[in-house]
């Protein structure tokens, strides 16, 4: 490491810094991109999805990850496979549920997992939660170390989602918009080979149900 000397901050080292940005630097530094549409995954209609052979695979799922393949295997949109699990894998919960169960959890000091994002990238939140605010349409979640902003008139529906693991079930909370689109999911925090918290569970179970 170099000593510090004007404009180096101690311990850093500006030659191999100037290194990385000529190794990295890309050829074309023109102030726009060009970008490709997203190919769509095809899905089908809901009245053509195969329910019996969608559900029959859903019992059977040992990881949470197999959704994802589960749907693409079966063409169905993610809220439509929630549609035609309601009754055995999913329940609609009324809208306003979701400050109920954010205050719950946050009084409760019950840890939980935020997951929101598009189709490049989810962020993750994991642990307690302290503050929750509303205003205007939003739904907050406002802590030092952690912000959630909650459009709440953007909602379409909500819904309890369960899905089965060599750990027990595991209990979510899904949010979609009008299109169709997940917005945000809550679940109880957990890792893998741990069966989800019971006070998760209990939340859940107490939520009104549309």
């Amino acid at each position: 490491m170099q000593a510090a000397g004007p404009g180096n901050k101690a311990g850093s080292n500006q030659e191999a810094f100037d290194k990385l940005v000529s190794d990295y630097t890309a050829a074309d530094q023109s102030s726009e991109i060009a970008v490709t549409a997203v190919r769509e995954i095809p899905t089908k209609a809901i009245d053509q999805v195969d329910k019996a052979a969608l559900l029959s695979e859903w019992e059977n799922m040992k990881d949470t990850h197999d959704f994802f393949g589960m749907l693409r295997k079966h063409q169905v949109n993610r809220l439509d496979a929630v549609v035609l699990s309601e009754g055995r894998f999913s329940e609609r919960i009324q809208k306003t549920a979701l400050k109920d169960l954010l205050e719950t959890a946050a009084k409760e000091h019950l840890p939980i997992m935020v997951f929101a994002g598009s189709r490049g990238n989810i962020q993750i939140h994991q642990g307690k939660i302290q503050t929750i605010r509303v205003m205007d349409n939003w739904l907050n979640i406002l802590d030092p170390d952690f912000n959630m902003h909650l459009r709440e008139d953007l909602i379409d529906t909500a819904w309890i989602v369960k899905k089965p693991t060599t750990d027990g079930v595991v209990t979510a909370i899904e949010v979609f918009d009008k299109n169709k689109e997940m917005i945000v999911q809550f679940f109880g925090l957990r890792k893998p080979g741990i069966p989800e918290l019971e006070k998760w569970r209990t939340l859940v179970d107490s939520l009104p149900r549309q």
